[in-house]
């Protein structure tokens, strides 16, 4: 999408009144007194360093900065796989881009945050090293469905994060609207617990200041669920005047571009995180032809059409020529209707009750993390559940088992392919919409021939529901980012795009199977789902690689 005007849905307009103010904080914040109490809330916070400062502005002045902002800001849309915002120009530039009577109030917001005078405020409440007379500044808005992932903030030489909230100040922000700022908590190697320790409102004319540390600095900006607000933010950071001083190379981005992946698992609400160890199974390579006696075992599961000499042949050359296919309807409806079935019935439980059922832990699921590289559940399978036929869990395993696994359906991959490929590892996913999502990460191959097979189920089961998913607007379509070139070291502005041939976006769909050649370099994730989107997502995802 490109650049915009974007109207704040604030209601009434505000008048800009002159103002003769050279600073728009409350003069009473510099009290000494007020700086004990804030310096004394920001050592003791949890579950890391921080205080909130409210009010911290002159409210009428900070009525004619969002005013401003309203009448003299374009905003552009950014997505990547980490976020969903509107974002304006560094307000560092504002003075050559903006009418000066107009903006009076913005450039007087953005000299108080530059000036001596507050840096040294800062640094007496937060106890940190000299200040940089440089200062990061922007206008940040998340309409309905807008978020940021967890990220620690590191890069280059941050020393503070600093927040201020703009949201609608005739009508206070309260939980049900979202859009809170959420705080994670560390445990194991500095890596992020998967549930939020703590959370806060964007509540109007507060100030938010963080130190920014690798390993101890997560948060991520919860879905935004209202629609007639927006949740509006001018933030940035203040840097080290040191400028050798640098923690970039520690920053958790950093870590996950070069693979050094620390995952975790978590048992119930009531327990940490643990450290685990993806595995590997053992190669099971099939050099024997398929034949007749397969079609007929995976005839029990699969849709004919995939079975048929001809059916094969042209998705042979579909793989072949474009790396990539779908195949709709892939199961039959017998044993589709099975999965079908519990996700109408989860979602009418849902509906009664009023509340996530999803977030128990129960029935053999369990919850993947850290928040910075992935959050979802993954099925174990459980003795409670080993002979309910009507848990999507059990079905998914016993569909992964019988079928994905198979020797027959191996000999028939060995076709569509040309290569006998061996399953590397395995997952039964389950998204959670408002919750889930992982996160762009490199594929490394390791010159294998790594090829991705996933097996997705949403409920599409109407017109509009398969709209929804289609547009993209509510996430849950898995993506692929092919190397262009040179390997990808960062974050793609935008990626829903497929002219060049570089992306390949998967929408969510019920009862599909994805066959994706992986490239070593190319970067691949699931998007964020949003509370918005029709239902959950469930899938079976196997990494396969080719074998001798």
């Amino acid at each position: 999408m490109s650049p915009q005007q974007f109207n704040f849905p604030m209601g009434k307009r505000r008048q800009l009144l002159s103002t003769e103010e050279s600073d728009i904080f409350l003069p009473q914040i510099y009290s000494k007194e007020r700086i004990r109490e804030f310096a004394e809330q920001y050592s003791t916070a949890i579950p890391y360093p921080h205080v909130i400062i409210s009010p911290v502005c002159d409210e009428n002045i900070l009525l004619k900065v969002l005013g401003a902002l309203e009448q003299s800001l374009t905003l552009s849309f950014k997505e990547t796989d980490l976020f969903k915002v509107l974002q304006s120009i560094d307000l560092a530039n504002i003075d050559t881009l903006a009418n000066e009577d107009t903006c009076r109030e913005l450039f007087a917001l953005k000299k108080s945050l530059y000036s001596e005078k507050f840096r040294h405020f800062i640094r007496e409440v937060t106890n940190c090293p000299p200040l940089d007379s440089k200062v990061d500044c922007s206008c940040n808005v998340y309409p309905q469905g807008g978020h940021l992932l967890c990220h620690d903030d590191v890069i280059g030489s941050r020393c503070i994060s600093y927040i201020i909230y703009l949201s609608e100040p005739h009508e206070e922000w309260v939980t049900d609207d979202g859009g809170a700022l959420e705080l994670y908590d560390t445990s194991n190697m500095n890596v992020p617990d998967t549930i939020p320790r703590s959370s806060i409102l964007p509540k109007w004319n507060t100030m938010l200041l963080f130190r920014v540390e690798p390993g101890k600095s997560f948060h991520s900006v919860q879905e935004v669920y209202a629609s007639h607000k927006s949740r509006i933010s001018i933030s940035g950071w203040y840097h080290f005047a040191d400028q050798t001083v640098s923690k970039a190379a520690h920053a958790s981005a950093q870590a996950l571009f070069q693979r050094e992946l620390v995952l975790t698992e978590q048992l119930s609400s009531l327990c940490k995180p643990l450290l685990v160890t993806p595995t590997c199974l053992a190669p099971q390579f099939f050099h024997s032809e398929y034949g007749s006696s397969d079609k007929k075992y995976l005839a029990t599961w699969i849709n004919n059409e995939y079975l048929t000499c001809e059916g094969m042949i042209q998705i042979q050359k579909q793989f072949q020529r474009q790396k990539s296919m779908v195949l709709h309807s892939f199961l039959t409806d017998a044993i589709a209707n099975r999965i079908m079935t519990y996700i109408t019935s989860q979602a009418r439980i849902d509906s009664v009750s009023r509340k996530n059922s999803r977030d128990r832990f129960d029935d053999g699921w369990i919850l993947c993390g850290p928040p910075h590289i992935r959050r979802f559940f993954r099925f174990q399978g459980s003795d409670s559940v080993s002979n309910n036929n009507h848990d999507c869990g059990q079905v998914l395993d016993e569909i992964n088992s019988m079928v994905l696994k198979s020797d027959a359906f191996g000999r028939w991959l060995k076709k569509i392919t040309g290569h006998s490929l061996h399953v590397k590892n395995e997952i039964i996913r389950h998204f959670r919409s408002g919750q889930d999502y992982t996160v762009a990460l490199p594929c490394s191959t390791q010159n294998e021939g790594q090829v991705c097979l996933t097996l997705c189920f949403v409920d599409d089961f109407s017109l509009d529901k398969k709209r929804k998913w289609s547009d993209g607007d509510v996430g849950g379509y898995a993506c692929y980012m092919k190397p262009a070139g040179e390997q990808i070291t960062t974050a793609a502005d935008v990626y829903k795009s497929e002219d060049d041939g570089s992306v390949v976006s998967i929408d969510a769909s019920f009862n599909t199977l994805s066959i994706l050649a992986h490239v070593d370099g190319g970067c691949d994730f699931v998007k964020f789902i949003s509370k918005s989107a029709p239902s959950d997502r469930w899938d079976i995802s196997l990494n396969m690689s080719r074998g001798v």
